[in-house]
C-alpha cells in the first residue's frame, strides 16, 4: 500500500458526488491539448503531465457537463498546475519584482489598457508559452459564456495574480510567515476561486451578482477554497520537501519546520476535518432557503471539491517515485447529493 492511499484512508468529506460518464473521453482529449499545445516541445514537462491526470479531476469536478465544457475546464487546470510549477521550479516564487514582471503580461490580457500600450519586455520561452495557453483559454471562455461569467472569471483571476504576489512579498519579510497570513494569501491566490467561477461559467449558472455579494455566500465560497486548498497541502507536504520546491505549506507552519512529520500531518487532518464540517454544516443552512441559482453553484463546488478528493487519492502528481501498477482510482464512483 503507497503512502498516498493510507493518507486516504485517513481523510474523509462529509458529502460524495457522481463522476462523469465520459471522464475517459475528457481525459483522453485534455492530455492530447497538452501534448500538442500547452507543453508543445517539452518533453520533461509532458513526462510528468501524463501521469497526474488532470482530465479525470476536471471531469469529477463538472459530471454533468458535456464534452466541450469538461476539456475547457481540464485546459484551465492544466494552465494553472503548469504556472504553479513553473513559479516553484525557477524559484521564481520567491523573488516578487520578478513574479510581477510575469503577472503583468497576464494583467494585460485580463485588463487591457485604454489607449497607450507600449511594448511589454520579452518573456522567457516557457513562459510566453504559458501566457498563450491561457490566452487561448481566455478565447474559449469568452466564446462559451455570457459577459457576467467572464467578467466574474476575470475578477478572480486578477485576485489570483494579487493573492500570489502578497504571498511572494512575505516571504522576503523579516519575519516568517504566519498561519494566519498563509491562509489569506492562499485562498485569494490559490487558483480555486477562479476555478468556481469558471465552472459556474461554462455551466451557465444561474446565481446573480447580488446573490455572489452577500456576505454569507462569499464566507462559503472562502470555506470551499480554503478546504480544496488544505487538501492539496496536506498530499504534497512530502513531496515538496523531496523536491525542494518554493513553497509554503500548511503542514510546515503547523510544526514550524519544513518537513513532514506524523504528529503534524495528523493535525492538518484534523483542520481539514473541521473546515469540511464546518463548510457542509453552513451550506446546508444557506440551501434550505437557497433558489437554483444558489444551489447548483454549491452543487458545483461540492464536486469540485470531491473531484479533487478522489483525484489525489490516485494521481502520480505528488509521488517522489512514481506507483508500479494499474490506475487506482478507487472510490472514483461516488452518490450524488444533488
Amino acid at each position: 500500500m503507497s503512502p498516498a492511499t493510507t493518507l486516504h484512508e485517513r481523510i474523509s468529506l462529509p458529502f460524495r458526488t457522481p463522476p462523469h460518464p465520459q471522464a475517459d473521453l475528457i481525459e483522453e482529449q485534455v492530455q492530447h491539448w497538452t501534448r500538442t499545445t500547452a507543453l508543445r516541445g517539452r518533453a520533461e514537462a509532458l513526462a510528468r503531465y501524463e501521469k497526474i491526470h488532470l482530465g479525470q479531476m476536471a471531469a469529477f469536478g463538472a459530471p454533468y457537463a458535456t464534452i466541450d465544457q469538461g476539456v475547457l475546464f481540464g485546459k484551465f487546470l492544466t494552465f494553472m498546475f503548469n504556472l504553479d510549477d513553473h513559479i516553484d521550479r525557477t524559484q521564481i516564487g520567491g523573488q516578487p519584482d520578478q513574479l510581477a514582471r510575469l503577472f503583468v503580461n497576464y494583467q494585460r490580457l485580463v485588463v487591457p489598457p485604454a489607449y497607450w500600450s507600449p511594448p511589454l519586455p520579452p518573456l522567457a520561452s516557457e513562459e510566453q508559452q504559458c501566457l498563450e495557453t491561457f490566452e487561448a483559454i481566455l478565447q474559449e471562455v469568452r466564446q462559451q459564456t455570457t459577459h457576467r461569467h467572464v467578467e466574474r472569471f476575470l475578477y478572480d483571476m486578477e485576485l489570483t495574480w494579487h493573492g500570489l504576489l502578497m504571498e511572494s512579498c512575505l516571504h522576503q519579510a523579516p519575519q516568517p510567515i504566519t498561519p494566519g497570513q498563509y491562509a489569506v494569501t492562499r485562498v485569494s491566490g490559490g487558483y480555486m476561486l477562479a476555478s468556481f467561477s469558471l465552472i459556474d461559467a461554462v455551466m451557465n449558472c444561474p446565481i446573480t451578482a447580488e446573490e455572489l455579494a452577500l456576505p454569507v455566500i462569499r464566507q462559503l465560497n472562502s470555506r470551499a477554497a480554503a478546504l480544496n486548498l488544505w487538501l492539496n497541502d496536506i498530499y504534497s507536504c512530502q513531496y515538496e520537501v523531496d523536491q525542494s520546491l518554493t513553497d509554503t505549506n500548511l503542514v510546515w507552519l503547523l510544526s514550524n519546520e519544513r518537513r513532514a512529520n506524523e504528529p503534524t500531518i495528523n493535525k492538518a487532518i484534523d483542520v481539514l476535518h473541521a473546515e469540511a464540517n464546518a463548510y457542509h454544516q453552513l451550506e446546508k443552512s444557506i440551501l434550505k432557503d437557497a433558489g437554483s441559482g444558489v444551489a447548483n453553484h454549491f452543487y458545483y463546488i461540492r464536486c469540485t471539491i470531491y473531484g479533487q478528493y478522489v483525484w489525489l487519492g490516485y494521481t502520480e502528481r505528488y509521488v517522489t517515485t512514481p506507483a508500479s501498477g494499474p490506475l487506482n482510482r478507487s472510490g472514483i464512483d461516488g452518490d450524488s447529493m444533488r
